[in-house]
């Protein structure tokens, strides 16, 4: 769990300890003045494979990018994005569950994006916040891995 923590461009590895392919992570922020502010997920240790979300303050768009979520060729890397409007004094809340190849995301209990994604690689289980153009305020971070049914 995480709490009142600035987000900026070089801000990284927040979240290093919480690894895994099954997941869940429920976030809030505050815009600030950042652009973007989402989750890299499915990292690699150098970035190589990763799937980004995030929300696009500018644009009210929240996106699940996928064009380096595989190495693999045969595997679509398709960006998929949807209008989604957070209010001026709204928080931005995720709620995100991975689980192995599936990526499903709820914004502010109004939207909502799935997808899957098909890493190669073994250390493709990281998961970290990124903010861009700004700063960003993460006011409440709890992650925990989901354990097999």
């Amino acid at each position: 769990s995480l709490a009142n923590r600035s987000v900026n461009e070089g801000t990284s590895n927040l979240l290093k300890p919480a690894r895994g392919v099954t997941r869940e992570i429920r976030a809030s922020f505050s815009r600030g003045s950042a652009k973007r502010t989402g989750f890299r997920v499915g990292r690699s240790d150098d970035a190589q494979e990763e799937t980004l979300l995030y929300y696009d303050w500018t644009d009210g768009t929240i996106t699940l990018d996928r064009t380096r979520s595989s190495l693999n060729p045969d595997v679509a890397r398709t960006i998929q994005s949807g209008a989604f409007s957070v209010g001026r004094d709204e928080l931005l809340d995720l709620h995100v569950f991975i689980d192995h190849s599936v990526l499903e995301v709820f914004v502010n209990g109004r939207g909502h994006l799935t997808s899957r994604v098909y890493p190669t690689r073994r250390d493709s289980d990281g998961v970290d916040i990124f903010c861009e153009g700004g700063t960003c305020l993460l006011t409440e971070l709890t992650t925990w891995a989901i354990k097999p049914a």
